[in-house]
């Protein structure tokens, strides 16, 4: 797969995409990936002259399409690990994700 390592946003408009196209296995594996290659997941910012307009808040739509799409692929730890991030960034995350979780806490 030709990703760019340094980029884990990147990662988040591909499964963006497959998410759109209902193709949750594909998210899913993108994920595995991620996780596979110990991608920087917390998305510090590079050192000068590294990358420029790293898009350091994309990192919450990966945990967002996870967290959905582990539901359909059954895979109960991810996705709980996904709402758990998720929860725990709710002042950084937009208002559509923090409304999923505040519906997934109370069921």
């Amino acid at each position: 797969m030709g990703v760019d390592e340094e980029r884990p946003e990147c990662i988040s408009y591909l499964m963006e995409f497959y998410y759109d196209h209902e193709m949750y296995s594909s998210v899913m594996a993108l994920f595995y990936y991620f996780k596979e290659k110990y991608m920087d997941i917390k998305m510090q910012y590079m050192t000068l002259g590294d990358k420029l307009l790293l898009d350091e808040g994309r990192i919450h739509y990966i945990y967002y399409y996870v967290s959905i799409c582990a539901n359909q692929n059954e895979d109960s730890v991810n996705r709980e690990k996904a709402i758990k991030y998720l929860s725990g960034k709710k002042n950084e995350i937009p208002s559509f994700m923090r409304d999923y979780i505040n519906n997934n806490n109370n069921k």
